[in-house]
């Protein structure tokens, strides 16, 4: 069952409070799955709003990266 609107935006408000303690110009890094964006967008939202200086968001897409596993090139697995 999806949760309301109302209990996502209380939901992040806590988790960017109390669970991850953003402070004033501090810069929250957000790794998630694509899947998850609505969320996502939520936590920086909220972030920004308690002062966060930028929130920056690494996307994953398990979908794209089993692709590139399977089809790319040998060679892009070479290097970090």
């Amino acid at each position: 069952m999806p949760m309301d609107s109302a209990a996502v935006k209380r939901y992040a408000r806590l988790l960017v409070r109390h669970g991850v303690n953003i402070q004033k110009k501090q810069i929250l890094v957000i790794t998630s799955p694509i899947e998850c964006s609505d969320f996502v967008r939520e936590l920086s939202e909220k972030a920004f709003e308690e002062g966060a200086r930028d929130v920056v968001v690494n996307w994953r897409d398990d979908l794209f990266s089993r692709i590139r596993y399977l089809k790319g090139a040998d060679e892009i697995f070479d290097e970090f």
